[in-house]
């Protein structure tokens, strides 16, 4: 990021001039416009989720990932019964850890009626329709407005 010439820029607006006969509400928007602006122009953005993986696979998941494909390759090789065990709890551990990070990452602590947009994520990562369906029921719950 470029924090000198943020700085700079962020010193050059004219706030008095901007916040002038507006109301609290139209001076946060300006506000917000104002800032966004000038740091979409000095901060660069970098994309870090791939679209082929799920929202919740993260470093841990690939460090799991990666052990457990080392030690199928490995027993692949050797053929050897404790690289066989080794393997199989590498794989259960993964598989554990997948099942954690996708229920808490599914999970809102806010509102547990509530479906996140995160899960929307999964399930448009995981099928070729991006609808979102009329009708939604969990555990006994049915939610049909959008406002729900």
């Amino acid at each position: 990021a470029d924090w000198d010439n943020l700085n700079a820029d962020l010193m050059r607006v004219n706030w008095n001039m901007l916040f002038r006969n507006n109301d609290v509400d139209q001076c946060w928007n300006v506000t917000k416009y104002a800032l966004f602006g000038l740091v979409n122009k000095h901060i660069p953005k970098v994309t870090i989720k791939s679209d082929f993986q799920p929202p919740w696979f993260d470093a841990d998941c690939y460090v799991a990932c990666r052990e457990k494909e080392r030690l199928r390759a490995k027993f692949k090789t050797s053929k050897s019964d404790v690289d066989g065990v080794q393997f199989s709890n590498a794989r259960r551990n993964y598989k554990k850890l997948v099942s954690e990070k996708m229920s808490n990452n599914l999970t809102d602590d806010s509102d547990t009626a509530m479906i996140t947009k995160k899960f929307w994520s999964y399930v448009k990562s995981s099928s070729n329709c991006h609808r979102i369906p009329e009708c939604v029921e969990f555990q006994g719950v049915i939610r049909n407005d959008p406002k729900d």
